[in-house]
Protein backbone atom coordinates (compact mmCIF):
# COMPACT_ATOMS: atom_id res chain seq x y z
CA UNK A 1 0.00 0.00 0.00
CA UNK A 2 1.36 3.59 -0.80
CA UNK A 3 0.03 7.06 -0.06
CA UNK A 4 -0.51 9.77 -2.49
CA UNK A 5 -0.40 12.92 0.31
CA UNK A 6 1.09 11.15 3.40
CA UNK A 7 2.29 14.41 4.73
CA UNK A 8 -0.68 16.34 4.53
CA UNK A 9 -2.61 13.17 7.15
CA UNK A 10 0.39 13.59 9.31
CA UNK A 11 0.78 17.13 9.36
CA UNK A 12 -3.40 17.23 10.13
CA UNK A 13 -2.60 14.20 12.70
CA UNK A 14 -0.40 15.66 14.72
CA UNK A 15 -2.52 18.46 15.28
CA UNK A 16 -6.37 17.22 15.49
CA UNK A 17 -5.35 14.15 17.57
CA UNK A 18 -3.82 16.02 20.64
CA UNK A 19 -6.74 18.55 20.24
CA UNK A 20 -9.07 16.26 21.26
CA UNK A 21 -7.73 14.71 23.64
CA UNK A 22 -6.63 17.99 25.77
CA UNK A 23 -10.74 18.39 25.85
CA UNK A 24 -11.16 15.64 27.57
CA UNK A 25 -8.11 16.44 30.10
CA UNK A 26 -9.70 20.25 30.72
CA UNK A 27 -11.97 20.80 33.59
CA UNK A 28 -15.34 22.01 32.86
CA UNK A 29 -16.60 24.99 33.57
CA UNK A 30 -19.71 24.88 35.61
CA UNK A 31 -21.97 27.31 36.90
CA UNK A 32 -22.29 28.03 40.68
CA UNK A 33 -25.23 27.12 42.58
CA UNK A 34 -26.31 26.95 46.26
CA UNK A 35 -28.26 23.79 47.45
CA UNK A 36 -29.11 22.59 50.87
CA UNK A 37 -26.85 19.38 51.34
CA UNK A 38 -24.50 17.06 48.66
CA UNK A 39 -25.58 13.82 50.27
CA UNK A 40 -27.36 13.03 47.22
CA UNK A 41 -24.42 14.90 44.98
CA UNK A 42 -22.15 11.74 45.17
CA UNK A 43 -22.72 11.61 41.05
CA UNK A 44 -21.75 15.13 40.34
CA UNK A 45 -18.70 15.10 42.97
CA UNK A 46 -17.58 12.36 41.20
CA UNK A 47 -17.49 14.27 37.76
CA UNK A 48 -16.02 17.29 39.61
CA UNK A 49 -12.92 14.59 40.49
CA UNK A 50 -12.78 13.25 36.97
CA UNK A 51 -12.64 16.53 35.21
CA UNK A 52 -10.14 18.06 37.57
CA UNK A 53 -7.00 19.21 35.32
CA UNK A 54 -4.34 15.72 34.51
CA UNK A 55 -6.52 13.38 36.00
CA UNK A 56 -6.35 9.80 34.34
CA UNK A 57 -8.76 9.80 31.54
CA UNK A 58 -11.98 7.53 32.86
CA UNK A 59 -13.80 4.80 29.94
CA UNK A 60 -15.54 6.85 27.43
CA UNK A 61 -17.61 5.86 24.49
CA UNK A 62 -17.47 8.77 23.12
CA UNK A 63 -13.86 9.65 22.88
CA UNK A 64 -13.42 6.22 21.27
CA UNK A 65 -16.25 7.17 18.41
CA UNK A 66 -14.34 10.41 17.80
CA UNK A 67 -11.01 9.07 17.81
CA UNK A 68 -12.48 6.52 15.21
CA UNK A 69 -13.65 9.14 13.29
CA UNK A 70 -10.72 11.55 12.65
CA UNK A 71 -8.58 8.28 12.06
CA UNK A 72 -10.77 7.75 9.04
CA UNK A 73 -10.82 11.46 7.82
CA UNK A 74 -6.96 11.56 8.36
CA UNK A 75 -6.69 8.37 5.95
CA UNK A 76 -8.55 9.58 3.43
CA UNK A 77 -6.51 12.61 3.90
CA UNK A 78 -3.84 10.53 2.67
CA UNK A 79 -5.25 9.17 -0.32
CA UNK A 80 -3.56 5.39 0.33
CA UNK A 81 -3.23 2.91 -2.57
CA UNK A 82 -3.37 -0.59 -2.98
CA UNK A 83 -1.07 -2.17 -5.71
CA UNK A 84 -1.89 -5.26 -6.66
CA UNK A 85 -1.92 -8.25 -9.55
CA UNK A 86 -4.68 -7.90 -11.69
CA UNK A 87 -6.22 -10.58 -14.32
CA UNK A 88 -6.77 -8.75 -17.74
CA UNK A 89 -9.16 -10.13 -20.41
CA UNK A 90 -8.06 -11.54 -23.63
CA UNK A 91 -9.40 -9.30 -26.37
CA UNK A 92 -10.34 -11.68 -29.68
CA UNK A 93 -11.13 -10.49 -33.58
CA UNK A 94 -13.29 -12.89 -35.70
CA UNK A 95 -12.69 -13.39 -38.55
CA UNK A 96 -15.69 -15.32 -40.60
CA UNK A 97 -15.83 -15.97 -44.22
CA UNK A 98 -18.47 -15.71 -46.19
CA UNK A 99 -18.00 -15.83 -49.17
CA UNK A 100 -19.53 -18.31 -52.06
CA UNK A 101 -17.91 -21.48 -51.57
CA UNK A 102 -18.76 -20.91 -47.64
CA UNK A 103 -22.66 -22.48 -48.93
CA UNK A 104 -20.69 -25.79 -49.90
CA UNK A 105 -23.01 -28.66 -47.65
CA UNK A 106 -19.96 -30.23 -46.46
CA UNK A 107 -19.65 -27.87 -43.60
CA UNK A 108 -19.44 -30.69 -40.98
CA UNK A 109 -17.51 -33.04 -42.56
CA UNK A 110 -14.74 -34.38 -40.08
CA UNK A 111 -16.60 -33.34 -37.20
CA UNK A 112 -17.15 -35.72 -34.48
CA UNK A 113 -20.65 -34.43 -33.84
CA UNK A 114 -21.71 -34.21 -37.24
CA UNK A 115 -25.86 -34.04 -37.62
CA UNK A 116 -27.89 -36.14 -40.23
CA UNK A 117 -28.54 -33.10 -42.35
CA UNK A 118 -26.30 -31.46 -44.65
CA UNK A 119 -24.93 -27.91 -43.19
CA UNK A 120 -23.35 -25.08 -44.60
CA UNK A 121 -19.33 -24.36 -44.84
CA UNK A 122 -20.76 -20.78 -43.28
CA UNK A 123 -23.14 -22.28 -40.22
CA UNK A 124 -20.65 -24.77 -39.07
CA UNK A 125 -18.25 -21.40 -39.05
CA UNK A 126 -20.94 -19.63 -37.07
CA UNK A 127 -21.20 -22.54 -35.14
CA UNK A 128 -17.56 -22.36 -34.15
CA UNK A 129 -17.03 -18.84 -33.36
CA UNK A 130 -20.62 -19.02 -31.18
CA UNK A 131 -18.99 -21.74 -29.18
CA UNK A 132 -15.43 -19.74 -29.15
CA UNK A 133 -17.74 -16.73 -27.84
CA UNK A 134 -18.95 -19.28 -24.84
CA UNK A 135 -15.93 -19.84 -23.54
CA UNK A 136 -14.90 -16.40 -23.09
CA UNK A 137 -14.27 -15.55 -19.54
CA UNK A 138 -16.48 -13.54 -17.80
CA UNK A 139 -15.78 -10.08 -15.45
CA UNK A 140 -14.74 -11.51 -11.97
CA UNK A 141 -15.89 -9.62 -8.81
CA UNK A 142 -12.95 -8.08 -7.95
CA UNK A 143 -12.71 -5.51 -10.60
CA UNK A 144 -11.44 -7.98 -13.27
CA UNK A 145 -11.92 -7.79 -16.61
CA UNK A 146 -13.61 -10.71 -18.39
CA UNK A 147 -12.59 -11.50 -22.36
CA UNK A 148 -14.03 -8.99 -25.32
CA UNK A 149 -14.02 -10.27 -28.69
CA UNK A 150 -15.57 -8.58 -31.91
CA UNK A 151 -16.95 -9.85 -35.19
CA UNK A 152 -16.11 -9.45 -38.87
CA UNK A 153 -17.56 -11.17 -41.99
CA UNK A 154 -15.13 -10.77 -45.12
CA UNK A 155 -15.25 -12.16 -48.77
CA UNK A 156 -13.34 -9.81 -51.01
CA UNK A 157 -14.44 -6.83 -48.92
CA UNK A 158 -14.95 -7.03 -44.44
CA UNK A 159 -16.92 -5.08 -42.36
CA UNK A 160 -17.13 -4.77 -38.61
CA UNK A 161 -20.31 -6.67 -37.84
CA UNK A 162 -19.56 -5.87 -33.96
CA UNK A 163 -17.13 -3.62 -31.93
CA UNK A 164 -14.98 -5.10 -28.93
CA UNK A 165 -17.66 -5.89 -26.15
CA UNK A 166 -17.82 -8.45 -23.24
CA UNK A 167 -21.47 -9.19 -23.95
CA UNK A 168 -21.88 -12.55 -25.09
CA UNK A 169 -25.48 -11.99 -26.88
CA UNK A 170 -24.40 -8.84 -28.75
CA UNK A 171 -21.50 -11.11 -30.40
CA UNK A 172 -24.08 -14.56 -30.60
CA UNK A 173 -26.43 -11.91 -32.38
CA UNK A 174 -23.58 -10.37 -34.60
CA UNK A 175 -22.30 -13.96 -36.05
CA UNK A 176 -25.61 -15.35 -36.24
CA UNK A 177 -26.55 -13.04 -38.69
CA UNK A 178 -23.69 -13.33 -41.17
CA UNK A 179 -25.39 -14.19 -44.63
CA UNK A 180 -23.39 -15.94 -47.36
CA UNK A 181 -22.57 -13.95 -50.81
CA UNK A 182 -21.75 -14.95 -54.40
CA UNK A 183 -18.44 -13.04 -53.94
CA UNK A 184 -14.36 -14.84 -53.70
CA UNK A 185 -12.46 -15.05 -51.02
CA UNK A 186 -9.43 -12.88 -49.60
CA UNK A 187 -8.16 -11.92 -46.52
CA UNK A 188 -5.90 -8.99 -46.67
CA UNK A 189 -8.83 -6.24 -46.26
CA UNK A 190 -10.11 -8.23 -43.34
CA UNK A 191 -6.66 -8.69 -42.03
CA UNK A 192 -5.89 -5.34 -41.92
CA UNK A 193 -9.08 -4.17 -40.81
CA UNK A 194 -8.09 -6.58 -37.95
CA UNK A 195 -4.80 -5.21 -37.38
CA UNK A 196 -6.41 -2.09 -37.29
CA UNK A 197 -7.85 -3.27 -33.76
CA UNK A 198 -4.63 -5.09 -32.19
CA UNK A 199 -3.08 -2.68 -30.30
CA UNK A 200 -0.71 0.71 -31.28
CA UNK A 201 2.28 0.68 -31.44
CA UNK A 202 5.14 3.01 -29.60
CA UNK A 203 8.38 3.99 -30.32
CA UNK A 204 11.79 3.19 -28.11
CA UNK A 205 15.40 4.21 -28.46
CA UNK A 206 16.95 1.18 -30.04
CA UNK A 207 14.01 -0.74 -30.39
CA UNK A 208 11.92 0.93 -33.03
CA UNK A 209 8.29 0.55 -33.30
CA UNK A 210 7.07 -1.74 -30.28
CA UNK A 211 3.70 -2.97 -28.83
CA UNK A 212 2.08 0.27 -26.39
CA UNK A 213 0.02 -3.05 -24.96
CA UNK A 214 -0.79 -6.71 -25.95
CA UNK A 215 -2.62 -7.40 -28.71
CA UNK A 216 -5.56 -9.16 -29.86
CA UNK A 217 -6.21 -12.86 -30.82
CA UNK A 218 -7.05 -13.54 -34.35
CA UNK A 219 -8.91 -16.54 -34.89
CA UNK A 220 -10.02 -17.09 -38.83
CA UNK A 221 -13.12 -19.39 -39.26
CA UNK A 222 -12.65 -20.25 -43.24
CA UNK A 223 -12.86 -22.86 -45.70
CA UNK A 224 -9.04 -21.80 -47.35
CA UNK A 225 -8.33 -21.25 -50.40
CA UNK A 226 -7.09 -17.45 -49.73
CA UNK A 227 -5.39 -16.38 -52.50
CA UNK A 228 -3.87 -13.43 -50.63
CA UNK A 229 -3.22 -15.26 -47.80
CA UNK A 230 0.93 -14.70 -48.37
CA UNK A 231 0.20 -10.70 -48.62
CA UNK A 232 -1.41 -10.72 -44.70
CA UNK A 233 0.90 -9.05 -43.44
CA UNK A 234 1.54 -10.73 -39.52
CA UNK A 235 3.73 -8.96 -36.68
CA UNK A 236 5.79 -11.12 -34.35
CA UNK A 237 3.19 -10.73 -31.25
CA UNK A 238 0.16 -11.66 -33.30
CA UNK A 239 -1.36 -14.80 -32.48
CA UNK A 240 -3.18 -16.07 -35.29
CA UNK A 241 -5.50 -19.13 -35.41
CA UNK A 242 -7.38 -21.16 -38.22
CA UNK A 243 -10.24 -22.77 -38.02
CA UNK A 244 -11.13 -25.07 -41.07
CA UNK A 245 -14.37 -25.93 -42.30
CA UNK A 246 -15.29 -28.16 -44.60
CA UNK A 247 -13.51 -31.14 -46.64
CA UNK A 248 -10.41 -30.74 -49.16
CA UNK A 249 -11.91 -33.39 -51.22
CA UNK A 250 -15.71 -32.25 -51.30
CA UNK A 251 -16.41 -32.84 -55.66
CA UNK A 252 -18.04 -29.57 -56.89
CA UNK A 253 -19.41 -29.33 -60.58
CA UNK A 254 -19.95 -26.04 -61.84
CA UNK A 255 -21.24 -23.76 -64.90
CA UNK A 256 -17.89 -21.80 -65.61
CA UNK A 257 -19.24 -20.32 -68.83
CA UNK A 258 -22.18 -19.51 -71.01
CA UNK A 259 -22.38 -17.73 -74.14
CA UNK A 260 -24.97 -17.88 -77.28
CA UNK A 261 -24.43 -16.88 -80.91
CA UNK A 262 -26.23 -16.73 -83.92
CA UNK A 263 -24.88 -17.86 -87.26
CA UNK A 264 -23.91 -15.36 -89.66
CA UNK A 265 -25.18 -16.95 -92.98
CA UNK A 266 -28.31 -17.85 -91.07
CA UNK A 267 -28.69 -15.89 -87.80
CA UNK A 268 -32.08 -17.74 -86.89
CA UNK A 269 -29.73 -20.65 -86.23
CA UNK A 270 -28.87 -19.90 -82.35
CA UNK A 271 -26.08 -21.81 -80.56
CA UNK A 272 -25.49 -21.73 -76.70
CA UNK A 273 -22.40 -22.91 -75.54
CA UNK A 274 -21.78 -23.91 -71.66
CA UNK A 275 -18.68 -24.34 -70.00
CA UNK A 276 -18.08 -27.11 -67.30
CA UNK A 277 -15.71 -27.67 -64.70
CA UNK A 278 -15.14 -30.91 -61.98
CA UNK A 279 -13.20 -31.48 -58.99
CA UNK A 280 -14.24 -34.47 -58.38
CA UNK A 281 -11.90 -37.66 -58.26
CA UNK A 282 -13.66 -39.54 -60.31
CA UNK A 283 -15.39 -39.40 -63.58
CA UNK A 284 -18.81 -37.65 -63.38
CA UNK A 285 -21.85 -38.19 -65.52
CA UNK A 286 -24.85 -35.57 -65.15
CA UNK A 287 -27.58 -34.25 -67.33
CA UNK A 288 -27.62 -30.45 -68.37
CA UNK A 289 -31.00 -28.64 -69.12
CA UNK A 290 -31.66 -25.76 -71.36
CA UNK A 291 -34.39 -24.14 -70.78
CA UNK A 292 -35.80 -21.02 -72.71
CA UNK A 293 -38.07 -18.06 -71.41
CA UNK A 294 -38.95 -20.95 -68.41
CA UNK A 295 -40.17 -24.34 -70.97
CA UNK A 296 -37.59 -26.41 -71.31
CA UNK A 297 -36.23 -26.95 -74.36
CA UNK A 298 -33.61 -29.69 -74.50
CA UNK A 299 -31.54 -32.01 -71.77
CA UNK A 300 -27.93 -33.43 -72.44
CA UNK A 301 -25.66 -35.86 -70.60
CA UNK A 302 -22.47 -34.87 -70.41
CA UNK A 303 -19.12 -36.62 -69.10
CA UNK A 304 -16.78 -34.85 -67.40
CA UNK A 305 -12.95 -36.73 -66.53
CA UNK A 306 -11.74 -36.85 -63.24
CA UNK A 307 -9.83 -33.62 -61.54
CA UNK A 308 -5.96 -34.95 -61.74
CA UNK A 309 -3.18 -33.90 -59.60
CA UNK A 310 -1.10 -31.06 -60.46
CA UNK A 311 -0.60 -26.85 -60.46
CA UNK A 312 -2.94 -26.53 -63.29
CA UNK A 313 -3.98 -22.73 -63.34
CA UNK A 314 -6.37 -21.92 -60.81
CA UNK A 315 -5.30 -24.36 -58.38
CA UNK A 316 -5.19 -23.40 -54.72
CA UNK A 317 -3.93 -25.06 -51.73
CA UNK A 318 -6.31 -27.62 -49.76
CA UNK A 319 -8.05 -26.23 -46.89
CA UNK A 320 -6.60 -28.61 -44.53
CA UNK A 321 -2.83 -27.85 -46.19
CA UNK A 322 -3.36 -24.34 -43.65
CA UNK A 323 -2.23 -24.87 -40.08
CA UNK A 324 -4.74 -24.67 -37.63
CA UNK A 325 -2.88 -22.63 -35.53
CA UNK A 326 0.24 -20.32 -36.40
CA UNK A 327 2.32 -18.63 -34.43
CA UNK A 328 4.22 -14.87 -34.46
CA UNK A 329 6.60 -16.34 -37.28
CA UNK A 330 3.74 -17.52 -38.85
CA UNK A 331 5.16 -21.25 -38.49
CA UNK A 332 2.84 -24.52 -37.81
CA UNK A 333 1.54 -24.82 -34.03
CA UNK A 334 -0.41 -27.56 -34.75
CA UNK A 335 -0.27 -29.43 -37.95
CA UNK A 336 -3.03 -31.53 -39.69
CA UNK A 337 -3.75 -34.85 -38.43
CA UNK A 338 -3.09 -36.56 -42.13
CA UNK A 339 -0.85 -35.28 -44.80
CA UNK A 340 -2.69 -33.39 -46.87
CA UNK A 341 -2.91 -34.00 -51.03
CA UNK A 342 -0.92 -31.75 -53.57
CA UNK A 343 -3.34 -28.77 -56.00
CA UNK A 344 -5.68 -30.71 -57.91
CA UNK A 345 -6.68 -29.75 -61.47
CA UNK A 346 -10.44 -29.39 -62.47
CA UNK A 347 -11.72 -31.60 -65.22
CA UNK A 348 -13.03 -29.76 -67.74
CA UNK A 349 -15.78 -30.16 -70.84
CA UNK A 350 -18.81 -28.75 -71.82
CA UNK A 351 -21.55 -28.90 -74.39
CA UNK A 352 -23.15 -26.77 -77.22
CA UNK A 353 -27.13 -26.52 -78.00
CA UNK A 354 -27.88 -25.96 -81.16
CA UNK A 355 -31.74 -24.52 -81.68
CA UNK A 356 -33.45 -22.50 -84.91
CA UNK A 357 -34.90 -19.37 -83.26
CA UNK A 358 -35.83 -16.23 -84.17
CA UNK A 359 -36.86 -14.68 -81.12
CA UNK A 360 -34.62 -13.13 -78.54
CA UNK A 361 -34.95 -14.73 -74.63
CA UNK A 362 -33.59 -15.62 -71.26
CA UNK A 363 -31.14 -18.94 -71.20
CA UNK A 364 -31.36 -20.77 -68.25
CA UNK A 365 -29.31 -23.95 -67.89
CA UNK A 366 -28.83 -26.18 -64.90
CA UNK A 367 -27.08 -29.09 -64.01
CA UNK A 368 -29.31 -31.86 -62.73
CA UNK A 369 -28.17 -35.28 -60.69
CA UNK A 370 -28.23 -38.29 -62.75
CA UNK A 371 -30.19 -41.43 -62.61
CA UNK A 372 -27.49 -43.20 -60.25
CA UNK A 373 -28.17 -40.79 -57.75
CA UNK A 374 -24.60 -39.82 -57.48
CA UNK A 375 -25.24 -35.87 -57.49
CA UNK A 376 -23.64 -33.04 -58.86
CA UNK A 377 -21.77 -31.53 -55.87
CA UNK A 378 -22.43 -29.84 -52.50
CA UNK A 379 -22.44 -26.31 -53.80
CA UNK A 380 -25.86 -25.24 -55.41
CA UNK A 381 -24.95 -22.13 -56.02
CA UNK A 382 -22.78 -22.80 -59.41
CA UNK A 383 -25.24 -25.49 -60.83
CA UNK A 384 -27.54 -22.88 -62.74
CA UNK A 385 -26.47 -19.92 -64.96
CA UNK A 386 -28.99 -17.35 -67.16
CA UNK A 387 -28.18 -15.39 -70.36
CA UNK A 388 -30.63 -13.04 -72.29
CA UNK A 389 -29.75 -13.67 -76.23
CA UNK A 390 -31.04 -10.69 -78.92
CA UNK A 391 -33.14 -11.50 -81.41
CA UNK A 392 -32.13 -12.92 -85.09
CA UNK A 393 -30.93 -9.97 -86.81
CA UNK A 394 -29.05 -9.12 -90.60
CA UNK A 395 -26.10 -6.76 -90.36
CA UNK A 396 -26.18 -3.28 -91.65
CA UNK A 397 -22.56 -2.74 -93.27
CA UNK A 398 -20.45 0.08 -94.04
CA UNK A 399 -18.19 0.40 -96.60
CA UNK A 400 -15.49 3.03 -95.96
CA UNK A 401 -13.18 3.12 -99.61
CA UNK A 402 -11.79 4.76 -102.38
CA UNK A 403 -12.58 1.76 -104.69
CA UNK A 404 -12.27 -1.53 -104.22
CA UNK A 405 -13.87 -3.82 -106.59
CA UNK A 406 -12.69 -7.30 -105.47
CA UNK A 407 -13.98 -5.93 -101.44
CA UNK A 408 -16.87 -4.56 -102.52
CA UNK A 409 -18.68 -7.58 -104.99
CA UNK A 410 -17.32 -10.18 -101.74
CA UNK A 411 -19.91 -7.95 -98.82
CA UNK A 412 -22.22 -8.28 -101.99
CA UNK A 413 -22.34 -11.55 -101.78
CA UNK A 414 -22.63 -11.65 -98.17
CA UNK A 415 -26.30 -12.11 -96.29
CA UNK A 416 -26.54 -8.73 -95.17
CA UNK A 417 -29.74 -5.89 -94.45
CA UNK A 418 -27.72 -3.30 -95.93
CA UNK A 419 -24.43 -2.56 -97.56
CA UNK A 420 -23.72 1.06 -97.88
CA UNK A 421 -20.87 2.69 -99.57
CA UNK A 422 -19.64 5.60 -97.83
CA UNK A 423 -16.52 8.29 -98.74
CA UNK A 424 -14.23 8.92 -96.47
CA UNK A 425 -14.83 12.33 -96.04
CA UNK A 426 -18.80 11.75 -95.91
CA UNK A 427 -18.05 8.49 -92.96
CA UNK A 428 -15.89 11.50 -91.13
CA UNK A 429 -18.45 13.48 -91.19
CA UNK A 430 -20.99 11.25 -89.61
CA UNK A 431 -18.58 9.74 -87.73
CA UNK A 432 -17.89 13.56 -85.98
CA UNK A 433 -21.64 14.19 -85.78
CA UNK A 434 -22.65 10.83 -83.77
CA UNK A 435 -24.58 9.15 -86.77
CA UNK A 436 -23.00 6.10 -87.26
CA UNK A 437 -25.70 4.52 -85.41
CA UNK A 438 -27.32 2.77 -87.89
CA UNK A 439 -24.42 0.65 -88.96
CA UNK A 440 -23.63 -2.94 -87.36
CA UNK A 441 -20.27 -3.42 -88.77
CA UNK A 442 -17.96 -0.65 -90.30
CA UNK A 443 -15.28 -1.87 -93.13
CA UNK A 444 -12.30 0.53 -93.84
CA UNK A 445 -10.43 0.14 -96.73
CA UNK A 446 -7.04 1.62 -97.07
CA UNK A 447 -8.36 4.87 -94.56
CA UNK A 448 -8.50 4.95 -91.08
CA UNK A 449 -10.69 7.97 -89.01
CA UNK A 450 -9.50 11.10 -87.17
Amino acid sequence: MTWLTPAYAVIAASIAVPALVILYFLKLRRRDLEISTTLLWRKAIQDLQANAPFQKLRRNILLLLQLLVLAAALTALGQPEFKADTRTGTRRIILIDRSASMSSTDGAAGKPDAPSTPISRLDQAKKDAVELVDAMRDPGVFDEKGDEAMVIAFDTTAEVRQNFTSDKTQLRAAIKAIEPTDAPSAIGEAFKLAKAYTGTRKFEEGKGFVPASAGAAIHIFSDGRLPDAEKANVDPEDKVSYHAVGAADTPNIGITGLRAERAFDNPSKLSIFVGLQSTARQQRTLDVQLAIDEQVAAVRAVSLPAATPGTGAGAAPEPAAAPTHSDAAGKAADKPDKPTDQPWTPGVGGVVFTLDRVEGGIVTVQLKPPADGSGPDALPADDTAYLVFPPAKRLAVALVSGGNLFLQTALEGLNLSKLVKVPAAEFQRLLDANQTGEFDVVVFDGWLPN
